[in-house]
């Protein structure tokens, strides 16, 4: 694993690395903050500390994150079972419920505290806070995906003024749909929309891995760029699996919706955060129409 600079070089990585961005205020990128990047705290503090630099630079950041692993770890000391197909998570009323409780709890106010602590004004919300989105249930060819929902509308005045605001919008992927009923979502999923519905400059999804790979058995074997159209034909070939399904679909529907890059990379790799907000250099895999 990559170290992460002290707090003196990533003002350097501001000032050399952040150029082309600083010159353009009021850029908006969306980062998804996965549960399996959610390591040992002295590991992700940096991490905040780059979010803080480029909130500094003027850019509007918002951050939606998951916790599939720590739901699992509850659930599993709670003694029901996890059940997943294609990445998704088959969730019944007991599951709903203990994610609410970890995505919402635990997690969300721990990324919130972490971004206090570098100085970053930080509001952790759901989709039940505002009104921020509303949920639908997402359908499978083979499976009742039970309370696993779709994103159905973006509340997208809310977010503006929330982004308008000195602080980052910290958002758990829970929301309820026209009933009331309480839905968990995919994060990765959730993040691609509320990008596509900003028009946001860029989303990262941050992850453990360190992209996208020819071969997944080999953590080297990156693929440093893909249109929208290898990105499907991968998925289309079977040549992608598990967890990676979703994020690669989450990224291929931003940009053909507007966003203008979706990257996936290893949150833990030292300056990757700022280096693909600067586009100076690609960390991990881009995505462009």
């Amino acid at each position: 694993m990559q170290k992460h600079p002290k707090t003196g070089d990533i003002v350097s990585i501001m000032t050399t690395t952040l150029n082309p961005f600083s010159e353009i205020k009021s850029k908006t990128i969306v980062i998804k903050y996965g549960g399996s990047a959610l390591g040992e705290h002295t590991q992700v503090q940096p991490l905040f500390q780059e979010i803080a630099t480029l909130q500094a630079q003027g850019i509007q950041v918002l951050l939606v994150h998951g916790g599939g692993p720590q739901i699992s770890q509850m659930l599993s000391r709670l003694q029901i079972e996890s059940k997943h197909i294609d990445g998704l998570r088959i969730t019944d009323q007991e599951t709903v419920e203990v994610a609410e409780m970890v995505l919402c709890g635990s997690i969300n106010k721990r990324i919130v505290s972490s971004l206090q602590r570098v100085n970053v004004n930080a509001l952790g919300l759901s989709g039940k806070d505002l009104n921020l989105f509303s949920v639908k249930p997402k359908k499978h060819a083979s499976v009742n995906l039970g309370y696993f929902g779709d994103v159905e509308t973006i509340n997208t005045s809310q977010i503006s003024f929330l982004l308008s605001q000195p602080l980052i919008p910290v958002i758990a992927p829970i929301g309820t749909d026209v009933s009331g009923a309480t839905f968990m979502l995919d994060a990765d999923h959730l993040a691609s929309q509320i990008a596509s519905a900003l028009q946001a400059d860029k989303l990262f999804i941050l992850t453990n891995v360190a992209g996208v790979l020819r071969d997944a058995t080999n953590n080297t074997s990156v693929i440093n760029a893909l249109s929208s159209q290898e990105a499907e034909d991968l998925l289309n070939q079977g040549h992608i699996s598990g967890g990676m399904i979703p994020k690669l679909q989450s990224c291929i529907d931003a940009v053909k919706t507007g966003v203008s890059q979706a990257y996936i990379f290893n949150g833990e790799t030292a300056n990757s955060l700022l280096m693909n907000a600067s586009s100076t250099e690609t960390i991990g895999t881009v995505l462009s129409l």
